[in-house]
């Protein structure tokens, strides 16, 4: 699976928010320390099967899958602490799930399926 990304995946800039949340006034309030890191992904459409193990309420109508051997972070918590996005053909998706396909190492596969949701509407 590593040869098969590497081979044919292609570069994917990923945005990762490197602060914490803070909170002012009881506010929540995000940083502004934001990093971009390029990734090599097979980039897939999302199937029936993808979009059923999603959180409840994901909007999945523009989702996209990713097979990479680096690890994205998800969004996650309550509240929702902001996950990793990724750029697609200038489309931003939110890295919504990961699952970790990575203790098959004695048969060197590993890697990490990704499914974002699009984010942003601007063309």
């Amino acid at each position: 699976m590593i040869h098969l990304i590497k081979r044919f995946g292609r570069d994917i800039q990923i945005t990762r928010n490197s602060g914490e949340v803070v909170y002012v006034d009881g506010y929540a309030v995000e940083p502004s320390k934001d990093s971009v890191i390029t990734i090599r992904a097979s980039v897939q459409p999302t199937t029936p099967e993808d979009l059923e193990m999603l959180p409840e309420g994901s909007d999945t109508k523009e989702a996209l899958k990713l097979y990479t051997i680096e690890k994205l972070n998800p969004r996650s918590g309550n509240p929702p602490k902001k996950g990793d996005f990724f750029t697609v053909n200038s489309l931003k998706y939110e890295v919504i799930s990961v699952e970790d396909h990575t203790s098959h190492t004695s048969m060197n596969i590993f890697y990490y399926k990704v499914i974002g949701i699009r984010v942003s509407y601007d063309a």
